[in-house]
């Protein structure tokens, strides 16, 4: 047992990748070098992560339209459109969450648009406390901002449109001021994509920073460090996933499991979110090229991760589109279960091997906590 401890802690030792060895012993000498780094990190950027938030941007701000539109006068048909332009909007912002670097993790951005998870209930309070004050002041053009970030983005929304007795999207006719406040809070999401966007573009944006690292740079003075960013954003992902999304869920048993620890089950979003996340995830491996940086005799790793991948999103799918019934059900259950093993599977992949074969030692991430 202390032999195994032993080489455990070891194994976390935070060394060199050019110290480590193999299993073998045969020491591991990354090939890759500040232009290969540099190469990546412009293929994340420019063809992943900027036309992604431009996509978000746009699924905010037809989401806030669609939720004015239907609440200025109900139909069947706008509120098909809510229905359908909130579920665009979870997909679009899955494509984005896992990257908890740059303008989105700037001035609370990123908790303010997705508070979760919220294990106290404080949203759902507060928005309770807004809607018995019937507080006009609320709904004046950037009010929100100024309030809790539980009660101004995707979380809040999905409260107004989905939960409760008094949901908007009934069909009962809609109360005025909880439409007004839907409206508000749709509107300060469209806020926050539009400031998120803007922080990526321009000359003096977050792109540059990652591509032009240097002594002078505020945030990455090589390459290799605005490299270790996005892998460390693909490991992330994987992580919030498995650990935040889909084992909350799925408890330690069936009698333990609860569909509504994981985010968007409300609206019955949770496993489109949860299959969103894994192409996004695939995507962003793919478009980077960050498997490129291993050398050729490990190049089995890249196959590996995308059948892995593939996986992992056939498991999801195989579990339909409820999470509840899924997790009532033993045999759609299994395929959740299967999915939270290949995302460990996949992280390992990542964190043990495509990272000590690329050079890059990316040590703690933002879920890892003080």
């Amino acid at each position: 047992m202390r032999a195994a401890l032993a080489l455990f802690a070891l194994l976390w030792l935070p060394v060199s990748a050019e110290a480590q060895t193999t299993g073998e012993g045969t020491p591991i000498v990354p090939t890759a070098t500040e232009a290969d780094y540099a190469h990546v990190v412009d293929q994340a950027v420019n063809k992943y992560i900027v036309p992604a938030y431009a996509a978000f941007d746009v699924a905010t701000g037809q989401l806030a339209g669609a939720v004015e539109d239907f609440c200025a006068g109900p139909t069947p048909p706008k509120e098909t459109a809510v229905r359908t332009d909130f579920g665009e909007t979870v997909r679009a912002w899955a494509h984005v969450d896992f990257l908890h670097f740059g303008p989105m993790a700037q001035e609370g951005r990123y908790e303010r648009f997705a508070f979760f998870p919220d294990v106290h209930g404080t949203g759902a309070r507060q928005i309770r406390g807004f809607l018995v004050s019937e507080d006009e002041a609320l709904l004046k053009r950037g009010a929100l901002a100024s309030q809790s970030a539980a009660v101004q983005g995707l979380p809040a929304l999905e409260s107004l449109l989905f939960v409760g007795n008094e949901a908007l999207l009934q069909p009962a006719p809609p109360k005025p001021f909880r439409c007004a406040l839907a409206v508000a809070v749709a509107k300060n999401m469209q806020a926050i994509a539009d400031e998120a966007l803007g922080g990526w573009q321009g000359d003096k944006s977050w792109a540059s920073l990652m591509e032009m690292p240097g002594a002078d740079n505020p945030v990455y003075r090589t390459h290799a460090e605005a490299m270790t960013e996005i892998l460390k954003a693909i490991l992330t992902g994987l992580e919030q996933v498995r650990d935040q999304r889909l084992l909350a869920a799925l408890g330690g048993s069936p009698e333990y499991s609860k569909a509504s620890r994981a985010p968007y089950n409300p609206s019955r979003q949770a496993l489109g979110y949860m299959a969103a996340s894994a192409d996004a995830l695939q995507r962003f491996s793919d478009v980077s090229g960050i498997l490129d940086l291993l050398p050729a005799s490990q190049s089995s790793y890249g196959s590996s991760a995308d059948f892995e991948f593939d996986n992992l999103k056939h498991g999801l799918a195989a579990a339909g589109s409820d999470l509840g019934a899924a997790l009532a059900n033993p045999r759609l259950r299994s395929k959740l279960s299967y999915s939270a093993v290949v995302l460990k599977s996949l992280r390992d992949l990542f964190e043990r091997h495509v990272a000590v074969w690329a050079g890059l030692t990316p040590g703690f991430n933002s879920l890892d906590g003080d």
